[in-house]
């Protein structure tokens, strides 16, 4: 994971309306003479996903700036659940629907300068995103391949805000390109407890990872080790049966 070491310009959030020309407007502004390095965007504006043609003239003006774009995620459009808050399980179930769309829509390729960064390590993406991937093509056979597919998805930026855990984080770190997984806080929003806690967690996932990376490099290195032992063994065996 990154060092918070950003020494950037601000990012600016982007209102998005019913048509898209007013958020173009505003981006290019923000962009240009705004002094911002990227824009703010929800998953979602009134249950229509980024990954929707309408917003083509948006990613184009992000595209040409090559800006970033950090999407967090909105609600669905859909009930809410009785005794479950919206951002526990909706949000990243948002961020999910939005970028398998993202994918499936060709925004990853249509628009590759812009640096795309998904919330809470991308929801349910690193989980699931083999079950995106190798089940589309059967389903859509004339499209990308599955290795295609993972491809686009490994594209993404990661900020990885509220997203840890010792069962969770690795799963996410075997999935995700490292150089493109950035500390995130989700600040102001989340409660300072329960932030505090996860990201906790996050750092005890992040050193758990690292013994665990170098516990399994030093049994390959043993393993490399006694196969050579092995090799050189039965070449001295063949030698002296000669």
């Amino acid at each position: 994971m990154k060092k918070a070491s950003y020494r950037g310009r601000p990012w600016e959030r982007v209102p998005v309306s019913g048509t898209t020309s007013w958020s173009t407007t505003a981006s290019a502004r923000a962009l240009g003479a705004g002094g911002a390095d990227g824009v703010v965007l929800l998953s979602n504006y009134e249950g229509v996903y980024l990954g929707d043609a309408k917003y083509a003239p948006l990613w184009n003006a992000l595209n040409r700036r090559s800006a970033i774009a950090f999407i967090h995620p909105g609600h669905p459009l859909i009930p809410l659940l009785a005794d479950v808050p919206g951002p526990l399980v909706d949000y990243p179930f948002d961020t999910t629907r939005n970028s398998v769309q993202m994918v499936f829509s060709g925004v990853l390729d249509k628009y590759p300068n812009v640096k795309i960064i998904l919330a809470h390590a991308g929801g349910f993406v690193p989980y699931a995103v083999l079950r995106f991937c190798e089940l589309q093509p059967a389903l859509d056979p004339e499209g990308p391949t599955t290795e295609q597919l993972l491809a686009k998805f490994k594209l993404f930026h990661w900020d990885a805000a509220l997203s840890s855990g010792p069962d969770a984080f690795p799963s996410f770190l075997a999935f995700a390109d490292h150089k493109r997984i950035l500390f995130g806080s989700d600040f102001p929003y989340a409660p300072r407890a329960g932030r505090d806690e996860i990201h906790r967690d996050t750092r005890h996932a992040v050193r758990s990872h690292r013994r665990t990376a170098g516990r399994h490099r030093q049994r390959q290195r043993q393993a490399a080790l006694e196969a050579t032992r092995l090799t050189a063994r039965r070449a001295a065996d063949d030698d002296h049966a000669q």
